[in-house]
């Protein structure tokens, strides 16, 4: 994931400015709950739009 987010910085997607460990870790994190969570309820949990959001805030916060 690091990778993927450096090579968005050098192709100028991503903001150079973007913290690249806070965005892996955080992502990690949520993928993991978000696993978690889907294995109880696997009804009422997406991840598919949980993660989407998720990734919207953050190109919100370093466009």
């Amino acid at each position: 994931m690091a990778d993927a987010i450096e090579r968005g910085e050098a192709d100028g997607s991503i903001p150079s400015a973007a913290p690249t460990r806070l965005l892996v870790e955080s992502a990690a994190a949520l993928l993991d709950g978000m696993q978690q969570q889907w294995m109880l309820e696997p009804d009422r949990i997406s991840m598919v739009n949980n993660v989407r959001a998720h990734v919207e805030t953050f190109k919100q916060s370093w466009a």
